[in-house]
């Protein structure tokens, strides 16, 4: 006797409950903007480097907090249930500490660019910038957690123009996984480059 649609192998798809979703391992940490989220599928992703990109004023350590927050969420509710390391290195930086991640799942360095910018001899700010990349792609493997960093805007001097890049240069730029940028008008783009993001969060 033949079955309906041929083959009862069809009625496997209904063997996923919801509780079998609901066990999923979330891999995502909610922004709270809603552009941003239905952007990367949900929020920030583990195993990533995001760059929040934007001057003093625009919302990007507000953010950092917002996710320092979030990445608490319970898994019940769909969240991480994790913790978070907020680095600022304005008044509280200091490597070691990275050391300390078995229950982190996020990781925040406001700003990145602050310190570095500091060192003077730009060859050694370069060489310190790719050992600290190497460290948090390291990290990221072991641990599965995200690495959101903030910067800031800068001049270049270009053919004779200036021109506002992120600063900490063009390797930086590849080494990272995602970027949004902020703007003082309280506007969120995405993209690697100014040149080819694209808007997706305006108060309007």
């Amino acid at each position: 006797m033949e079955t309906p649609s041929g083959s009862l192998k069809n009625l496997n798809i209904f063997k996923t409950s919801v509780w079998d979703l609901m066990q999923e391992e979330p891999n995502k940490i909610c922004t709270g903007i809603k552009g941003v989220d239905e952007n990367y599928g949900g929020g920030i992703s583990l195993g990533h480097i995001t760059e929040l990109i934007g001057n003093s004023g625009t919302g990007k350590t507000q953010m950092c907090l917002n996710l320092c927050l979030n990445v608490q969420i319970p898994k019940t509710a769909g969240g991480l249930e994790g913790s978070a390391l907020f680095i600022d290195t304005r008044q509280d930086f200091n490597p070691h500490r990275l050391l300390r991640i078995f229950q982190i799942k996020l990781i925040v360095i406001d700003s990145l660019s602050f310190t570095l910018q500091m060192i003077e001899n730009k060859s050694k700010m370069f060489e310190l910038l790719l050992e600290l990349h190497e460290s948090m792609r390291n990290l990221q493997r072991t641990y599965k957690v995200a690495w959101v960093i903030t910067n800031v805007l800068t001049y270049r001097v270009s053919k004779g123009q200036f021109h506002l890049v992120p600063a900490l240069g063009d390797l930086h730029s590849h080494l990272i996984n995602e970027r949004i940028w902020f703007s003082r008008s309280w506007q969120r783009y995405v993209g690697k480059t100014w040149d080819t993001c694209r808007l997706i969060n305006s108060p309007k």
